[in-house]
Order: structure tokens, then sequence, then C-alpha cells
């Protein structure tokens, strides 16, 4: 009761005369005499301040539900608020009549080859209320991958830069959507590898911004340090829509943010069309809004939700009934919304504008982004201070994979180099007549150094191998929880592993996504608790942020099958890339492997010591020479090579001569999960 009356701002020694006046008869519901307030030092007046406090306490703690706090809320309308409107809105230019009846943009950026964003959680690996900066860096991870029509590379916008740096808002204290575009407007941002979500940020923790909070790496030997070049991003537009109308129109250009209220069936919802019995229109939460659809009659938005994959229908998205007489919708989520058009953005087709109304960005690209030269688009930036140009991603005494595996691999059907059929001589998963397979990059080196390469490698490429199972890179993009490998020691930890133990630990138990666990770069403490391997966070009596965290007993987790290590022998790993999909191999990194920053990397080594694990998710033919080539995927973050991916000679750095893969199980029941 201390603390939360602490968290409320009052000082509990001021109230200490007033609680002694409590006795017996207050305990059933009524005050003490005058005369016994007079004897303890208070007043009528303080006892009824104490009275009103003590029940917003016990109120506040009742509001703290699974997923919000109520006396918290994440979503808090910011005074800053603004506009920046360059041109006509999306309702004033469009003809109305001639928009789509229905649109899924997670529909859409699959047909284009690519994926929305996947849904997250806040609430990971601390209780945080920051669905306002969820809400508005998926809606604009979205816009940029419609712009570039979902081809690779697909970016995923950090919110952690936003918690950290705009202070607009009050970071995991609540936020607003429209002052997060503005931010962005006024400083830029990057993506995830380049600062992981932590679950924190600037308000009450002490935490400042600075060129590290773009975009920063940690090394085995000096620690962290700000990355000297990486891509930003940059909104040009933003704004804020209400209505049914408003809402359709901007949604033509991509996702939006909405605020909603959150009821107990809102929380508890699973799957369907939601409608709210309450008629709440207390606004206390951010969503993004990513389409609109009609169902037997009943019209619905299509919402993406920051609580977990466990959490709505179709891996943590959900559809709540759409219009309402009142003119605010269910849950308001009519009420409030806003929209950030990216720098460069480029309609997904020329959308159909009213009778002289003059629009060219609706109609035509008027940015190039690889081409703009403005210093508001993606660009390369200079930090202040860089890590050393050598050892920054590697520690050669301590190598991340283990010398050799003794995981005897399990095989019951034919493996990827097994099957019948020719092999084309060059293939990429990011790019299989225009669908881009591969998941999202990762940084194993933050928030603290961290050896856990045959972790990453390994789920990488069995995330690859989900999605190409499942079939929908738009509505089924998988991203395992590597902490989970890491917390389980399954294969070893954040001082190097066995890329096979990571296989026969997914074989044995199944492995949850990433809204399970969040990688934070620690071993945990070993014990593979059910907390440790998915847990969610929520505020307690003693704390709002980070608050307390228990374990999630129901969510997905994906199995592997047969695992098994392939012979050194390239032809057979194009095979098993081909009919399989991506697979994790070790290499020996060199000065060379760690400087590359483009190109076709040929650096053969004569007796390659294994020190380090990636996956490969194709390959191709160098021109120059006729030799093949692998396409490499590590784990170093989008700011090294080609956006965290290499191009490497087959018979470089040993990459041929330690492989393995997994091949997960789909059943039917997940499938129908996911809608599929």
């Amino acid at each position: 009761m201390r603390a939360k009356l602490v968290e409320f701002g009052i000082d509990p020694d001021t109230l200490r005369p007033v609680a002694t006046s409590f006795g017996p008869s207050a305990r059933r519901g009524r005050l003490t005499t005058a005369a016994s307030e007079s004897e303890a030092g208070a007043t009528p007046e303080s006892m009824r301040t104490f009275s009103v406090v003590l029940a917003a306490v016990v109120a506040a703690t009742a509001m703290a539900g699974k997923f919000h706090d109520s006396s918290r809320p994440c979503f808090r309308k910011s005074e800053a608020r603004d506009e920046v409107i360059t041109g006509p809105r999306m309702h004033e230019a469009l003809d109305m009549s001639a928009v789509p009846t229905s649109l899924d943009w997670r529909v859409q950026l699959q047909s284009m080859g690519g994926s929305i964003s996947a849904a997250r959680q806040q609430h990971q690996p601390h209780y945080c209320g920051a669905c306002w900066a969820f809400a508005a860096t998926s809606a604009m991870s979205d816009r940029l991958r419609i712009s570039a029509r979902g081809a690779y590379p697909e970016i995923d916008i950090a919110p952690q830069v936003v918690l950290d740096c705009d202070n607009y808002d009050d970071g995991c204290y609540g936020g607003d959507p429209t002052t997060a575009y503005k931010f962005i407007h006024e400083n830029n941002v990057t993506s995830e590898t380049c600062n992981l979500y932590m679950a924190q940020g600037h308000y009450k923790t002490g935490r400042t911004c600075t060129s590290s909070s773009y975009c920063y790496t940690c090394s085995p030997s000096t620690g962290c340090a700000p990355v000297a070049k990486y891509d930003a991003h940059h909104i040009d537009q933003y704004g804020s829509i209400s209505g049914e109308t408003q809402m359709i129109a901007e949604l033509q250009r991509g996702p939006i943010t909405c605020g909603v209220a959150v009821t107990a069936g809102f929380e508890d919802y699973r799957g369907g069309i939601f409608t709210d019995p309450t008629n709440s229109t207390n606004i206390e939460h951010s969503i993004s809004v990513v389409g609109y659809g009609e169902e037997k009659g009943q019209k619905y938005w299509i919402g993406r939700n920051s609580w977990g994959t466990w959490w709505g229908e179709a891996r943590g998205f959900f559809r709540i009934a759409r219009g309402s007489a009142n003119g605010k919708g269910n849950l308001c989520i009519e009420c409030d919304c806003q929209f950030g058009v990216p720098t460069g953005f480029k309609p997904p087709s020329p959308l159909p504008l009213k009778e002289g109304v003059i629009a060219p960005e609706l109609t035509e690209v008027v940015v190039d982004v690889e081409a703009e030269v403005s210093d508001k688009a993606t660009f390369a930036w200079d930090a202040p201070a860089a890590a050393p140009a050598t050892g920054v991603y590697h520690d050669e005494s301590r190598p991340g994979v283990v010398a050799a595996s003794t995981v005897e691999s399990v095989v019951t059907g034919p493996t990827g180099w097994q099957m019948p059929g020719a092999v084309p001589d060059a293939f990429d998963w990011r790019n299989v007549k225009g669908t881009d397979f591969t998941t999202w990059n990762k940084n194993q080196h933050i928030p603290v150094y961290c050896g856990s390469c045959w972790a990453q490698g390994t789920t990488s490429a069995l995330s690859d191998r989900i999605t190409i199972a499942l079939n929908n890179p738009a509505v089924a993009q998988i991203n395992l929880a590597t902490q989970v490998i890491v917390n389980c020691r399954a294969g070893g930890s954040c001082q190097g592993g066995d890329p096979m133990g990571v296989y026969e630990w997914g074989h044995n138990n199944g492995i949850p996504d990433q809204t399970c666990q969040a990688y934070t770069a620690t071993n945990g403490d070993g014990q593979c608790t059910a907390q440790e391997v998915c847990q969610v966070c929520a505020p307690s009596n003693s704390s709002f942020s980070p608050g307390s965290c228990k374990a999630v007993t129901s969510y997905p987790t994906w199995k592997v099958g047969d695992y098994y290590q392939i012979p050194n022998d390239v032809e057979k790993i194009k095979a098993e890339i081909y009919n399989k999909g991506p697979i994790s191999c070790g290499v020996d990194v060199t000065a060379r492997f760690e400087a590359y920053t483009g190109g076709i990397l040929s650096d053969p080594v004569a007796f390659p010591q294994i020190d380090h694990e990636i996956s490969l998710a194709g390959y191709g033919v160098d021109q120059a020479t006729g030799k093949t080539y692998f396409i490499l995927r590590n784990s170093w973050g989008t700011p090294w090579g080609e956006e965290g991916w290499m191009r490497i000679d087959s018979d470089s750095n040993g990459v041929s001569t330690a492989c393995s893969a997994g091949v997960p199980i789909i059943t039917n029941e997940q499938r129908r999960a996911l809608g599929l």
C-alpha cells in the first residue's frame, strides 16, 4: 500500500496520524467519532482526504487487468498534438464511391510479395505502457513495406527509439501516436536491430536519449557504443482523423493507429467480430487498424494489438464491429485515429481521386528514396562516436559454436538433398516469384554482448521454414523466441553452443514465438521454468513498471520433426536450401568477414576454425568467376553487411563445412488458428 501511495504522488508519512484514527468501526464502513479524530491529531477534512486516497488506491489496484492498467492508461492524449499536412487529406481527395468495400493489408502485402509487420508483446520483458509507440511504429513499418511493394528488405521500425527519445510522451507510462509521429518527423527513427525493445522508457527511469539510442552494438572487449552508419527513416506528414469515412479513406494508403477503450471482454477476446456490450468510450489503449470488411452483414475493422500472439485471432489480430449509431464505433475505435506518411511514400496504386483534385503524391511517385538528397530521407547517419573497427562483433577466444556436435540426427524421411528433381543455378528465399519468405533480421549483441549465434542462426532458419511451409508470409510470419533457447540451455548459452541442440530441443519440446520471451541477451538462470518459456508482465502493488511477471499457461509452440547435419558438398547444400528452406551453418570469422560491407566475399581459409553460426537462405553464381556463392544472413544487425546479409563464395570461411537443418511440423490446428 505504501508503494502504491508513493506512485500516486502521496507521502505516506503525512497520512500516518489519520490512519491511526481508524478503528474497528471504520473497518465496518463507519468513521470514528469526532472526539477520537481530535485525539489522534486528525481533522474531519483530513479523514475525508485519506478516505478518497484510499479508495483511489484500492480501485486502481483492482483496475489492473491481464494486459492493461486503467489507472495508468498507455494511451495519453498529448498537449503537444499538432498536424503536418502537405496536401489534401485522403477523404477530401478520394472518390469514395470508387473505394473498395473491403481491404486487408495482410492480404494486399502478400499479393505484393511481402508481409505485414508482426503483432508484438509490449509487456515483455517488463510491464510497459508502450501501446502508443507500438501502434505508431508498426503502422509506419507497414507503410514502408507498402511503398517498397513488399520487396526485401522488410523494415521493422524500433519502438525503443521512440520510448527513449520522444519527450512529448512518457515512455512506459503512456503516450500518443500523434506525437510519436511528430517526434519521427522532427528526428527520424531507426530499425529494430539498432535498438532492441527493452520495455523501458525515459520517463521515471533515468534513461536519456543519446546517439546510442538510435543505433548501437556491443562488442566483447570494449562494451557498447554507437554504430557509425545506419539507415534512418522519416515521416513527411502526420495528422488525426475520425469516423468511418475518414478511416476507410486513409486506409487506402496503409494501416493507421486508433485509440480504443479497454474492457474485460476485450482483454478476454479470442476470435470473431467483437462487439462491446458496455458501450465504453473511455480511450485508454492504442492499436493499429490494418483493414476493414464485412461478414454475414456485419461490418468490421481489422486491428492489430501488442499483447502477444496468443491473444486474439490470427496471432495477435482482432476484428471489431464497424460503425455505430453514436458515430464512435465499438470501444470508441472511430473516435480518435492517427496516420503518418513516410518520406518517399509510394501509393500502392493510383488512387481514385475526385474529379478536379490535383494530388500528384497520390497518383505517382514524387520522391525516389534512393535518389533523395534531403537529410529527411533514408540515409546514413554519422554517430558522434563509433565502435572499434575490428573485433566489434566477435571474440575469437570465445567461439559462438562448439567444435563438434554430439547430438545425433533424427531422419525419418528424405532430406532436402535426397529429393528428386533438378536444382536451379540461382535461388533466393527473399524473392521467390516476388515473395519474401524470410523472417526478421536480428542483432544478438544488444542490449549486451552475447555469444548466442548458435541459437540465432538456427531459429532464423526454422522461422523461415515455418513461413515457407505455411505458404502465407502475409499472415503467418513466425519469429521463434531465441531467448527461450538460451534460457533453457537448449544447446548452450551466451558463451556459445551447439546448433544441433536447438533442433533437438525443438523436436522434444516445441519453441514458442518472440511474444513469449523478448530477447535480452542474457543467460537467465538456466532452470527453464514455465515463466522462462512464456511470460507476461502486469503492474504490481509495489511497481507499475517494471511490474511483476508470471507464466502464460496457453500459447502456440512450433515443433521440429527431422533434424540432421548436411554433408560438406555445395550441390547438396543448394538442394537442401531449394527443396526445404534456409539452413544454419558455421563459419570462421576473419577480419575480412567482420569488415564486410557488400559484394561477394572471397576469403578462403585453408583450415577453417568454425566459431560463428549464421543461416543460408539462397545461392547464386558469381558472373565474374562462375563460382557458386551463398546468400548468408548474419545476426549482427542491419548496419552490418548488405542490410544484415552477405554474399559469400561457397569455398570461403568454411561456410560449407558445418551445416545443419531442422524440418518444422505444421499441424492442421496451427493452420486453423492462423485462418489458413
